[in-house]
């Protein structure tokens, strides 16, 4: 399940509901990621933040939403009425969602230690070193 937000911050790819959790994919570099495509940020009851390598983002997300929109329909853009152009709109978003489904699943699979990435956990750590 996805929804539309109109003011996303720059770095916010999309926001995702699964299982009553809202996840919320970021941008970042792949550095950053410590060389990964993606990878669990943060977490808490109810929210999570994913991380996502800008150079996985505009290789791999953008080339699976294409070749699906591509797929679906072999249409000349010119020619696309609004209803079309919308249809193809709602595709987009709805691959953009699946992909992002998969990354998820994916990095959660990479977790060793989820407490490591609990946010009470990680602001508990931080109080402590004070």
């Amino acid at each position: 399940m996805h929804k539309e937000v109109d003011d996303f911050d720059p770095d916010v790819l999309a926001i995702l509901t699964r299982g009553g959790v809202e996840i919320t994919f970021v941008t970042a570099s792949r550095h950053a990621l410590d060389d990964k495509d993606y990878a669990v940020l943060l977490w808490s009851a109810k929210s999570m933040t994913v991380g996502v390598s800008e150079e996985y983002l505009y290789s791999e997300i953008d080339e699976y939403v294409v070749d699906g929109i591509l797929n679906a329909a072999d249409l000349d853009s010119e020619y696309l009425e609004e209803a079309v152009k919308d249809a193809v709109q709602e595709q987009a978003v709805s691959l953009f969602a699946k992909k992002l489904t998969e990354v998820f699943d994916n990095a959660m699979h990479g977790v060793d230690d989820p407490v490591l990435h609990n946010l009470d956990y990680s602001l508990e750590r931080l109080l402590d070193e004070d």
